[in-house]
Formats: structure tokens, C-alpha cells, sequence
């Protein structure tokens, strides 16, 4: 664990030049979601910490932590890629190449930080969350042979109904992305992990 700019970064060392930075879901924490990723060795592992931490259940108990709400968005944007790029300059003389995976509200973070990051990530795994709005115009130009963009078929937040209606949304806004479906729920899945990630 190292902290970089106010956040912090839970780090799987495997010797690796190649960095696959992983962000979490809303509620959750990088020292616990950093475990879904250790059965990658081919890669170092960088898991970033969203930098709003909450009691999960009234005012004590578990913390989880967000990357933004609705208050002061610009705002909260602004402050969420100024720390990712501060990091990505700490990290850029180390590794080689550099990959990403977003989960849940991850992915709309990933999603921004693909439109303005300096760095070409060389796989994206975008998982049961939403891209940002204000990148659709990014994947509609962009060549997405690269990223994959995967729900699972029970997942609690994604009915049928919603992901038709949500592809639906991206093809009516020229998004290069098909939203595949994967077995399980609102969770990560090993399998498809190591099936981007080999």
C-alpha cells in the first residue's frame, strides 16, 4: 500500500513491467477488491481507492468508499483525473505497458480517464457499470478492438429490459461498444478477468 496525492493505492508486486490498474465499485475498498486480481501474475496490480469513505450502515461499522456523487460534479471530476494522472506519472517510468479494469461506478471513472488519459492503456475491461456521458463522443471515435465491455446475466442492476435499453442509448449515440453479457451477478468474475488479462 503507497499513498499518492490524498489516495490510496493497494499494490500485488509480481515483478511485472506491465501495471493493470483496477478501480473499484461504489461501497467497496482497493484492500479488499485488490483480491479478485491475484490470481494475475503477469501483471503488477495497482489498485486505486475511490477518495470518499462512508460508514456503509448508519454512523458506524464498515467504510466503503465512492468516487463522486451528483454534488458538485464538474468539481468532483476535475479532482478524480488529477489524481489519476498524478499517479499515472508516478507509475509511467516503472512499467511498460499499462492496462485497465473498471467495476460498477469504476467503470464511469475508467471511462474519463480513457478519454484524457495521456497513457494508451493496451486492454480495458469496462465491467457492469456505465460509461460517463461526457465520453461518448470518445468511443464513437475510438478504435475499441481493446476494450471489453461485459455485465453479468444476474445481475441485480442490469435487467434485460436495461441493457437493451442502454445498448440501445449507445448505438444511438455512434458508441463503438457492445455491453456482452457473462455469467454472475454484480461481482467480478475470475474467469473473465483472466480471460482479458493473460
Amino acid at each position: 500500500m503507497f499513498f499518492q496525492k490524498e489516495i490510496v493505492v493497494e499494490t500485488i508486486d509480481n515483478k511485472s513491467q506491465n501495471a493493470l490498474i483496477v478501480l473499484h465499485g461504489y461501497g467497496q475498498l482497493a484492500k479488499y477488491f485488490i483480491k479478485k486480481f491475484e490470481h494475475i501474475t503477469t501483471y503488477d496490480i495497482i489498485a486505486v481507492q475511490a477518495p470518499n469513505l462512508f460508514y456503509l450502515n448508519g454512523f458506524s461499522g464498515r467504510v466503503g468508499a465512492n468516487w463522486m456523487t451528483k454534488e458538485h460534479r464538474e468539481r468532483a471530476i476535475a479532482e478524480q483525473l488529477k489524481i489519476l494522472e498524478s499517479l499515472s506519472s508516478h507509475l509511467k517510468s516503472k512499467y511498460t505497458h499499462f492496462s485497465l479494469c473498471g467495476f460498477s461506478q469504476g467503470v464511469a471513472t475508467a471511462s474519463r480517464w480513457l478519454k484524457w488519459n495521456v497513457i494508451p492503456f493496451k486492454k480495458v475491461l469496462l465491467y457492469a457499470g456505465e460509461i460517463a456521458p461526457e465520453t461518448f463522443d470518445f468511443f464513437s471515435a475510438a478504435h475499441a478492438s481493446h476494450i471489453r465491455y461485459v455485465v453479468g446475466d444476474e445481475d441485480e442492476f442490469f435487467s434485460s429490459e436495461k441493457i437493451e435499453l442502454y445498448q440501445n442509448r449507445l448505438d444511438e449515440n455512434a458508441v463503438n461498444l457492445n455491453l456482452e453479457k457473462v455469467h454472475g451477478g454484480h461481482s467480478v468474475d475470475v474467469e473473465v478477468v483472466r480471460g482479458v488479462f493473460v
